[in-house]
């Protein structure tokens, strides 16, 4: 699908896109909606087969955070960003291309705040805050940030099993669900027979496939 077809079919509000000449990288910030707040979403750093998949990447991923933020009514918008690197790129030239990232995040001024996402970490938003400052979160905690959002990340994770159990799972599945997990001690330690199926998950992923492809 070309990229006229995928912004004509997109209901977000603005695309900014950017090509890094010296790394050959797209750069895509998809702004999908600041009707509750400035656009915010994480850095996605990934090589893609094509342009049109990593700008249709940025679209889906936008939208998913305006709903994200919107059901706790939290006052910000959805976006998302997306530097889709050559399968040649040279990691000499990463900071580099950072600092460029973060200066066209510093020159929207406000509309688009970001953190670490997929490919990138806080170490990454370091190098980014440079030039992007104020607009960068999750920066380590020597840098006066709140460090990695891996482990908020995890318990929505964690919490979303939780509550599919709960609602949607009756007890007898609940046990039937148990039982496919795999033998293993530190997994069937974490489970226990009450309401809430899941009290401690040491393989969320795991535990999460079983689960929706029960």
């Amino acid at each position: 699908m070309v990229i006229e077809q995928l912004l004509k079919d997109w209901d977000g509000e603005t695309v900014v896109v950017r090509y890094d000449r010296p790394t050959g990288a797209w750069i895509f910030i998809a702004i999908h909606s600041t009707r509750l707040g400035p656009a915010t979403g994480g850095t996605r750093m990934m090589p893609y087969p094509s342009p049109e998949a990593a700008i249709d990447d940025a679209l889906k991923l936008a939208a998913g955070m305006t709903y994200k933020f919107a059901v706790p009514s939290f006052p910000r918008g959805g976006g998302k960003a997306v530097i889709a690197i050559p399968d040649d790129f040279d990691p000499q030239s990463r900071t580099d291309l950072l600092r460029r990232y973060g200066k066209l995040i510093q020159q929207l001024g406000g509309l688009f705040y970001t953190g670490p996402d997929v490919g990138t970490s806080s170490t990454d938003m370091d190098i980014i805050a440079e030039t992007g400052a104020p607009y960068i979160h999750s920066r380590t905690p020597s840098a006066g940030g709140a460090g990695s959002s891996g482990p908020a990340t995890a318990m929505g994770v964690f919490t979303g099993i939780q509550v599919v159990c709960d609602k949607s799972l009756s007890w007898r599945r609940r046990k039937a669900l148990l039982l496919r997990l795999p033998p293993d001690a530190s997994l069937r330690s974490t489970c226990r027979q009450s309401r809430s199926f899941v009290t401690l998950v040491s393989h969320p992923v795991l535990l999460f496939f079983t689960a929706s492809g029960f």
